[in-house]
């Protein structure tokens, strides 16, 4: 995809259901994540995937 095209077909979900993400899905997007520039190549970004409901809700009352 070229950037033009996708930057005039970019979108923004607000709406979201209770369908669960696998984890085949998460994979490939935290691998395009490991391409994107960081401060002086310090590449220290971190992610952890959270499925468990109980703790979601934690995080989300914690942020709030």
């Amino acid at each position: 995809m070229e950037a033009l095209e996708c930057i005039k077909t970019r979108r923004s979900v607000r709406r979201f259901t209770e369908q669960p993400v696998t984890k085949e899905e998460v994979e490939p997007i935290v691998a395009a994540a490991a391409f994107a520039p960081s401060w002086k190549n310090t590449q220290i970004a971190r992610y952890t995937l959270v499925t468990d409901p109980a703790c979601k809700q934690w995080l989300a009352d914690m942020s709030a």
